[in-house]
């Protein structure tokens, strides 16, 4: 199957810059919930397999969101841009970095 060019082009750049396998950072901002937090953690289960994330949350000052930084090791930018698309199926998602 043949990549969109965005993503083509957002595969070789996290190439370019990142070592895989390897640590990479995911940071997810939504709904200040244990609900949202839990599905955040499984959607990096859903899309790399059995693995267990360190993860640190944060709450905005407000209350009203919480930002969820996961990090974990990924084989490969492919697994990579799975993570950022599992994040998409994930309610009460605001920001993905």
């Amino acid at each position: 199957m043949t990549q969109p060019q965005d993503t083509s082009e957002f595969l070789e750049r996290l190439r370019d810059v990142h070592e895989f396998p390897g640590p990479f950072m995911f940071k997810v901002i939504g709904t200040n919930s244990d609900v949202f937090v839990a599905n955040v953690i499984q959607a990096v289960i859903n899309a790399l397999g059995p693995v267990e994330p360190a993860l640190k949350t944060r709450e905005s000052a407000g209350g009203k969101h919480v930002a969820v930084t996961v990090d974990v090791t990924v084989d490969s930018a492919e697994a990579v841009v799975e993570v950022y698309a599992a994040f998409q199926a994930v309610e009460g998602v605001r920001f993905v970095l």
